[in-house]
């Protein structure tokens, strides 16, 4: 037979100190991960709109030695945005045409809400140059 007293000695858990400790150590990771996933998602998210853009930037060297102009949007260069890119940039290709030379650009702005939301706006200009500089990899 086993006594009362020994039942108690039997008994496993967690106690409440235990348990907030825990609770305290995971939030304290997680205060650290949570800055370090959005700056790598807002980065992803930039980096998949920068090869968007550099994939219209060569369809319109291809448009232009068929038409002598520069195409004003995606759709006449055939394109579509892919919808990563669109779920947080919003694409925008405007032509220069009767400057001279002719010219274009393609603008990412992002979206007003969500991570990307500050990260500010991209820019592909027709001679090569990339705005902000410093925000293209």
């Amino acid at each position: 037979m086993i006594d009362r007293k020994h039942i108690c000695h039997f008994r496993r858990g967690f106690t409440l100190i235990e348990l907030m400790v825990v609770v305290a150590i995971l939030g304290i990771i997680a205060a650290f991960a949570y800055p370090s996933y959005v700056s790598y998602v807002i980065k992803t998210n930039r980096s998949a709109a920068e090869s968007f853009m550099t994939e219209v930037a060569a369809k319109q060297e291809e448009y232009v030695l068929d038409a002598r102009s520069y195409a004003g949007s995606t759709a006449s260069l055939g394109v579509t945005v892919p919808t990563d890119v669109a779920k947080v940039y919003s694409i925008t290709v405007t032509a220069f045409n009767a400057s001279s030379p002719p010219a274009y650009s393609v603008v990412a702005t992002p979206a007003t809400t969500g991570m990307q939301a500050t990260d500010g706006t991209l820019t592909l200009m027709s001679n090569g140059q990339k705005l902000p500089s410093n925000k293209w990899n």
